[in-house]
């Protein structure tokens, strides 16, 4: 099963596009890199289990840990689009709609540390149709796949947006982890 591939010998994620001319090559399960993909995925489920076991808030790590294990199965779910290439478009909108799901989850495990849940809320909106008209104007894609993106993107600008305002409002460690986290994952998805 391929996992990755190497663009210009620079591991990169299957659902990243390129824009360049490039040499690529897959990566499979069955190689140490392959290895490697598997086990960062799993290390965030096993921080996020470590997370919830000390956490002083259970509520908000069950959520979290909910919200990383269904981004370990989208993960697989991307993945198997190419072992099963028939149904392949299904399957990664299947992992796309599995990812908006931890996102939710996310979002539930932050909506009552909020402050500024409105603000937070216009915020996202507003960033997200920007985001989106700026990524349309660069890529084309089938409908379904325009519709889930707008959603998924919807729900990581919503995620970042709360996370920033609960940083802003209620400076802590774990506000400040959760925004730089939803941030960097805002970038790649956005850029990668």
């Amino acid at each position: 099963t391929i996992l990755a591939v190497k663009v210009n010998n620079e591991i990169s994620s299957l659902y990243s596009s390129v824009n360049i001319s490039a040499y690529i090559e897959p990566i499979y399960d069955n190689t140490v890199e392959g290895a490697e993909i598997y086990r960062r995925s799993l290390c965030f489920v096993l921080l996020g289990l470590l997370g919830k076991k000390y956490s002083q808030d259970p509520s908000l790590a069950e959520k979290v840990f909910f919200g990383l294990c269904l981004g370990m199965i989208a993960d697989i779910l991307l993945n198997l689009r190419y072992v099963f290439p028939k149904i392949g478009q299904k399957i990664f909108l299947v992992g796309i709609l599995v990812f908006l799901a931890g996102h939710v989850m996310y979002i539930a495990a932050l909506i009552p540390k909020s402050r500024c849940l409105t603000f937070s809320l216009i915020a996202a909106v507003i960033l997200t149709a920007v985001l989106i008209w700026w990524i349309f104007r660069r890529i084309t894609a089938k409908p379904a796949f325009k519709i889930f993106g707008i959603f998924y993107l919807g729900a990581i600008m919503v995620m970042t947006c709360i996370a920033i305002g609960i940083m802003i409002t209620d400076p802590s460690a774990f506000s400040v982890m959760f925004s730089l986290g939803a941030l960097l994952f805002l970038a790649s998805f956005t850029f990668c």
